[in-house]
């Protein structure tokens, strides 16, 4: 091979590595659809758990958007934790399915010199509250890790997240 061939390679090896530092990216998948699933590794484990939880926690969901700003996903709450039940009022729900997750990773390079790696979690899913109302909500947050398309890694916490309701 030649040196030239060899400087080239280089050259696009380093183009392609830096522009895989330093764009965001963006992974969404639909359940039931031919895209490969999410490989999501988080300490509070997968979606539909998360979802799961936040209902069984609040005893319903809203219906009118909300930030969560006192939900807590750990069970049971820490020592010392106070009033972190959302304030607003919520509804019994009858079923709920998850239409769409979408991760979206921050920008690598500047992540890693600010030393605070994060990514965004999405989660669109259609709820059928018990007295027959339905709604399309998306509750949203992110996390300290790495997201890599659909690989996430999660390394520590982030806040409960909003509420939003599209009807």
């Amino acid at each position: 091979m030649s040196a030239r061939k060899k400087i080239a390679i280089c050259a696009v090896a380093v183009l392609v590595v830096f522009v895989l530092l330093a764009l965001p990216t963006t992974y969404t998948y639909r359940p039931g659809s031919l895209t490969p699933p999410l490989i999501i590794r988080d300490h509070h484990g997968v979606p539909k758990k998360w979802i799961a939880h936040l209902i069984e926690h609040e005893g319903g969901l809203p219906k009118t958007g909300v930030g969560l700003t006192h939900y807590n996903l750990c069970m049971p709450p820490y020592p010392g934790d106070i009033g972190y039940v959302t304030a607003v009022d919520v509804f019994p729900v009858e079923s709920w399915e998850i239409e769409r997750i979408a991760l979206k990773g921050g920008r690598l390079l500047p992540g890693f010199l600010k030393g605070e790696l994060i990514y965004s979690i999405e989660v669109d899913f259609r709820v059928r509250y018990t007295d027959g109302d339905m709604a399309l909500l998306r509750w949203d947050t992110w996390r300290y890790g790495r997201c890599f398309g659909l690989l996430a890694i999660d390394t520590g916490g982030g806040p409960a997240g909003d509420i939003t309701i599209f009807r």
